[in-house]
């Protein structure tokens, strides 16, 4: 069963907001101690758990604006973010039954792409010949990312509340399977 208009409009507003949030958060002035340590991307968290627990209130089309403008603001290239952000919410939409049922098969599938986004703009920015941070950088990047993506679960799923859809409600890029 479908979720409703003005719900899915009021879940998508939420993930514009706390999507928002995590994206002034992520370019919050922090003291220089504290710098020296890569930041968790919080967007992904916000939008696995969003994308898995309610996937008719995350379109891929706020998904990529949320991306870009994350990308944009963040200095880092336009649309790559983006783009990488859309696929890993694309694989976590197709595959969440698998993630309602057991929450160790999400954690698993957060903790994977933790590694796999920062790997896929390594590779893309080597290919392009930009400037790149160190190995050692993106798997300290990446190992924050996974905490932070399960705090924003524990945080969303359990004092928030935001409850998941029934599992038939497959959607992948917008069309009912």
């Amino acid at each position: 069963m479908s979720a409703s208009r003005p719900a899915r409009l009021a879940g998508m507003a939420a993930l514009a907001a706390l999507g928002w949030l995590a994206i002034l958060i992520g370019l919050a002035p922090i003291d220089a101690r504290a710098a020296a340590w890569p930041a968790p991307d919080l967007l992904f968290g916000v939008v696995a758990c969003f994308v898995v627990r309610r996937p008719s209130s995350s379109p891929a089309a706020l998904i990529l604006a949320l991306g870009l403008v994350r990308d944009v603001l963040g200095g880092g290239p336009a649309g790559l973010g983006a783009l990488t952000l859309w696929a890993a919410a694309e694989y976590l939409r197709f595959h969440r039954d698998r993630f309602i049922r057991s929450p160790l098969a999400e954690a698993g599938a957060l903790a994977a792409f933790s590694l796999l986004l920062p790997f896929a703009h390594l590779v893309a920015m080597t290919a392009l010949f930009a400037p790149s941070p160190p190995l050692s950088v993106l798997a300290l990047g990446a190992v924050s990312t996974f905490a932070a993506a399960l705090a924003i679960r524990v945080l969303l799923v359990h004092l928030l509340r935001i409850g998941g859809e029934s599992v038939e409600n497959h959607r992948l890029i917008g069309r009912a399977r």
